[in-house]
């Protein structure tokens, strides 16, 4: 079982495509992900399963295939959704962390 799905926030872990393609893509205005930059996944592939579209990149389809292209979801990690909350208890005065 994947642990991506569909409208899940990731971060690009790394924008190094070994695909020998990729740089003919890149060159002809295909746009790719950024390493470092969070997207959400709007279509993960059927076949399997390995290859997601994102809602922040839209690309024409590929001339040999009529679909977009995809990217690996070995690109990518979930987003980890931390609150400071916890740490904006640390930095309150003690008498109020005692009261609550």
């Amino acid at each position: 079982m994947s642990m991506f799905h569909v409208g899940q926030r990731v971060v690009c872990i790394t924008d190094v495509y070994s695909v020998p393609a990729a740089k003919n893509l890149l060159d002809n205005g295909y746009k790719f992900p950024t390493k470092g930059m969070r997207y959400t996944i709007r279509h993960i592939c059927k076949i399997n399963g390995s290859v997601c579209l994102l809602e922040e990149i839209v690309n024409h389809p590929l001339p040999w295939k009529s679909e977009e292209p995809g990217f690996g979801l070995s690109h990518f990690r979930p987003v980890k959704d931390t609150s400071i909350e916890v740490f904006r208890a640390l930095l309150a005065p003690i008498h109020e962390r005692e009261n609550a």
